[in-house]
């Protein structure tokens, strides 16, 4: 893989036209951040909820870049835009949430495998953990969860 490095103030630029962008439109980047907020409260409600939402987080993402697209040439961003990635390149879109959400419930198995059944026990019910037991496994549990950052970033 051929990574180009940029010198520091390119990155500057782009964070400098992110704003600019955003001082465009900023009624419509908040609805837009609004309405993936709620689509994402109410995806807790129910596992396959937040699984569907998993998947259809780059389909959003995708609308999304198609209004930043819009307004970068002074065109109007309807909310409906939002969902743009539902219209076009669907299958492919939903395909990558899909592939990420796996590679997320494999990296948090690694990190249950490693951290053991303390680690269990804090993640399903924190209120019932021996104080005790979970000073004798810290460190294994940092390690299980730095193995899951090492892991987890590149997917």
């Amino acid at each position: 893989m051929n990574v180009q490095r940029l010198p520091f103030l390119q990155g500057w630029y782009w964070i400098v036209g992110g704003w600019k962008l955003f001082l465009r439109k900023p009624l419509t980047w908040i609805v837009f951040t609004l309405i993936l907020w709620f689509i994402v409260q109410l995806s807790g409600v129910h596992w396959l909820l937040a699984s569907a939402v998993a998947v259809f987080l780059p389909v959003f993402i995708a609308g999304w870049a198609r209004a930043c697209e819009a307004a970068e040439r002074g065109e109007s961003v309807p909310v409906p835009m939002l969902f743009e990635g539902f219209r076009r390149r669907f299958g492919e879109l939903s395909a990558v949430g899909g592939f990420n959400a796996i590679g997320n419930i494999l990296v948090l198995l690694v990190v249950i495998a490693f951290g053991g059944d303390v680690l269990g026990q804090i993640m399903s019910d924190p209120t019932h953990v021996d104080p005790d037991q979970f000073a004798q496994a810290y460190s294994r549990i940092m390690s299980a969860l730095f193995i899951g950052v090492m892991i987890g970033v590149p997917v």
